[in-house]
């Protein structure tokens, strides 16, 4: 678990690996587990396992797909960012431009 919050219907944990709220019940998270995983991504874990494939490997998959799914989700506020950064420091962007054209043709 990553992070706790709190809500109206009580608090709440972050799935490491997912990525998502789940409240803080048994039905949600494995205890046992060492409450890192919710029980959703138990179960895929343990059907990517059966299908053959090492636990390396799907735990892997799964970092991956989810870190796919949080790029995704976050590429507005990447953007916002990026614009902010580049009107804060134009004359930076404008020497790295400028040099790199310049060694471009050179080549």
């Amino acid at each position: 678990m990553t992070g706790v919050r709190f809500r109206e219907g009580g608090f709440e944990g972050r799935c490491e690996y997912c990525r998502s709220w789940w409240p803080l019940e048994v039905a949600y998270w494995m205890p046992r587990g060492g409450l890192r995983r919710c029980k959703a991504c138990y179960a895929e874990y343990h059907r990517l396992k059966e299908r053959g494939r090492s636990a390396t490997e799907a735990n892997r998959e799964l970092k991956l797909a989810n870190g796919r799914i949080a790029y995704r989700l976050n590429r507005v506020e990447r953007l916002a960012y990026n614009r902010r950064w580049k009107a804060a420091n134009r004359e930076r962007v404008a020497e790295y431009n400028r040099r790199y054209r310049a060694e471009r043709r050179a080549a």
